[in-house]
């Protein structure tokens, strides 16, 4: 187990909770899961993320509230994140790989993260990335076409 609390500071990375880790980009690579989470002290809430998980399907966001009790700290499962939240950035991202894709030929999934992010201000994780492009391949919208590594290539049918 590797834990590092020196996340990037927010606004200083690229969108994705993964990319928040600070150093060589082989630290995430050499990772089997990847839990980042966040904090809302005045709510007393941590927003759970799963960004990687190379083994079993990604669990989708969670929250945890915590409370002070005797000196002891009590963490308690406080609900998923709302699908509606999730939905709604999936089909954010979903309307925008087609908007992108009818300006250009094809778009590389490196390039998507950036891209939206610049254009549309809006952050996306993997598992949302992941869950748009899966829904639009089943839909028969665009296809894909593996481009080495991870990385992919993406067009619309037509």
């Amino acid at each position: 187990m590797i834990i590092n609390h020196h996340q990037r500071k927010s606004g200083t990375h690229s969108g994705t909770s993964g990319e928040e880790i600070r150093g060589s980009s082989d630290i995430l690579a050499f990772l089997d899961c990847h839990l980042s989470i966040h904090h809302d002290k005045k709510k007393k809430l941590i927003k759970v993320t799963q960004t990687k998980q190379r083994e079993q399907e990604e669990r989708k966001p969670f929250y945890v509230k915590y409370t002070d009790v005797d000196k002891k700290i009590i963490f308690e499962f406080s609900g998923d994140v709302k699908d509606e939240e999730f939905i709604g950035k999936v089909k954010q991202v979903k309307d925008f790989i087609v908007e992108c894709l009818a300006k250009n030929t094809e778009i590389h999934r490196s390039e998507i993260v950036k891209k939206i992010k610049d254009e549309k201000n809006l952050e996306i994780g993997e598992s949302t990335l992941k869950s748009a492009t899966k829904e639009l391949l089943e839909e028969n919208i665009i296809s894909q076409t593996k481009a080495g590594g991870n990385n992919s290539v993406f067009k619309l049918k037509g």
